[in-house]
């Protein structure tokens, strides 16, 4: 039931999240779609309860399709419509303490900075501010999570940090890492991961795809 409604949730929002009025959807729609308009309360509600909805799911593709939502609004919504997702929801998840939600905050943090994952220089200032404002928390996780590297969510935690930090600057550095000695510690952190030991089962060669896909997340 959860799934179904997560899914459904994922179609409105693919389809129908865009359109702003009646004129707006009848300008941009393929003739005969079948459009609606979501309710601007109805957009609220979402954008209010998403992150704490993926918090409580313990179903990963429940997850995968709150993750996805959270991409598809930030496209339309973020940041004018929606700063409280980095003024309050992300960073009060990042520092909850808590494994499930630092996990959970991650995940909101990296489908966020999808947004600008292929934006130009020009259309990159929202993720500028998102990197200030994250990145010093994500360098205390680091800290923390190198300390339990025999915890599977630590290394967990840790893989995602290294997501949001790719995605947030393939095309462009941002500004904030420019500044002397702030890659530094960034760079520390890539070597000591590349200089951790893989565990045996991964190392054999395997050519079952569900294994490789299994090794890839």
């Amino acid at each position: 039931m959860a799934l179904a409604a997560a899914v459904q949730l994922g179609s409105q929002v693919d389809h129908h999240w865009k359109f702003k009025d009646e004129v707006h959807a009848d300008k941009i729609s393929v003739e005969g779609f079948n459009w609606h308009i979501i309710p601007v309360s109805d957009k609220e509600q979402v954008r209010t309860n998403i992150v704490g909805r993926m918090y409580a799911s313990t179903q990963e593709k429940v997850v995968k399709q709150y993750s996805r939502c959270i991409t598809t609004i930030a496209r339309f919504d973020y940041p004018e419509r929606w700063s409280t997702v980095m003024s309050n929801d992300i960073p009060q998840a990042l520092q909850s303490q808590n494994e499930k939600g630092i996990y959970t905050g991650l995940l909101a943090l990296f489908s966020l900075v999808k947004k600008y994952e292929y934006e130009m220089e020009e259309d990159r200032d929202p993720l500028f501010e998102i990197v200030g404002q994250s990145f010093p928390i994500l360098g205390s996780l680091i800290d923390q999570c190198l300390q339990n590297t025999s915890n599977e969510t630590a290394l967990k935690i840790l893989y995602l940090i290294c997501k949001v930090f790719y995605t947030s600057n393939q095309l462009v550095i941002t500004p904030k890492l420019t500044e002397p000695g702030a890659l530094d510690p960034w760079m520390t952190f890539f070597k000591t991961l590349l200089d951790m030991k893989v565990p045996e089962e991964l190392c054999s060669f395997n050519e079952d795809k569900d294994v490789i896909q299994a090794r890839d997340k």
